[in-house]
């Protein structure tokens, strides 16, 4: 079951940050998010019902960035939601509306130890499409078992198409996955749509998002759901140094 869930957050920190000077210096977010149900945001499967927590530490300096995922489901210690994952990223801007970012990670599957057996290296490439300050689109890809799982190694594959329309933010997804291995390939999708940030205090916010997914091929993971609602409260904490 690993795949494009391993990077979420990461994205909307991976780009240049800059001071009032003009330089670019470094910056540092923590993402806490409460979600109503456990998913796999990169592969569109709703897994369970249960709450569960995700926190992302992202730093990026210029165009190079580090960051830890961590899961936690409060029902279930032992679901597949539980898990971390560690990686670095570098970013290429090819004229002013490609943008390239390539991934390195290890994935600790978290199930019943801090390393279970499943754990193995990743990588990806995000390829980002702007089109303009409000409408942008975005492809996902990633290869997971890069080391010591080779024989399950698996692709994933998401396309993303965003719309920003007065501070709200409209998200369509299309999934694939490929198990090399065993051949099975699975296609879903899904809708979700973010509120505007309101703000706490100086660096805190907070926003809601509701999404919609909806597996289309038969082949998904044994006890998933076909199709589900899940809500999500994110809270970014950004902490940056101009």
């Amino acid at each position: 079951m690993f795949s494009l869930w391993l990077i979420p957050g990461v994205k909307g920190t991976a780009q240049q940050s800059e001071g009032k000077t003009g330089k670019q210096s470094y910056s540092l977010e923590i993402t806490p998010k409460l979600h109503s149900a456990g998913y796999f945001q990169y592969s569109g499967t709703l897994l369970n019902y249960h709450p569960n927590i995700e926190l992302n530490v992202t730093v990026n300096y210029k165009r190079l960035g580090a960051f830890i995922t961590k899961y936690h489901d409060f029902v279930d210690s032992h679901s597949s939601v539980n898990y971390t994952t560690v990686g670095l990223y570098g970013s290429v801007q090819i004229g002013p509306q490609v943008k390239v970012t390539t991934y390195a990670g290890y994935f600790f599957a978290q199930k019943h130890s801090f390393m279970d057996k499943a754990s193995d290296l990743w990588g990806g490439l995000v390829i980002k499409l702007t089109m303009s300050e409000n409408i942008w689109i975005e492809n996902t890809s990633l290869v997971s078992n890069l080391l010591h799982h080779t024989s399950a190694m698996s692709l994933a594959n998401r396309l993303n198409g965003t719309l920003m329309i007065r501070k709200f933010r409209l998200d369509t997804y299309a999934w694939y996955s490929h198990s090399m291995h065993s051949a099975l390939q699975g296609v879903s999708t899904g809708f979700a749509v973010t509120s505007p940030e309101w703000a706490v205090s100086r660096t805190v916010a907070m926003k809601v998002q509701v999404s919609f997914l909806q597996q289309i091929t038969h082949e998904w993971p044994a006890g998933a759901h076909e199709r589900g609602l899940l809500a999500s409260l994110i809270v970014p904490i950004k902490c940056s140094k101009g």
